[in-house]
């Protein structure tokens, strides 16, 4: 575990905050298509 907290150190210390901003926002996008669907599913629709 410790080596994977220093890889995502270093890799945070590569990437410019542009870049770690757009992973970011793919992963709300992503969070937010998930919850779409849960609801889509739950109100019954095929």
């Amino acid at each position: 575990m410790p080596a994977v907290i220093v890889d995502l150190k270093a890799w945070k210390a590569s990437h410019p905050p542009m870049l770690r901003l757009w992973v970011a926002h793919n992963q709300a996008v992503a969070a937010w298509w998930e919850a779409y669907w849960n609801l889509w599913f739950k109100m019954g629709k095929p």
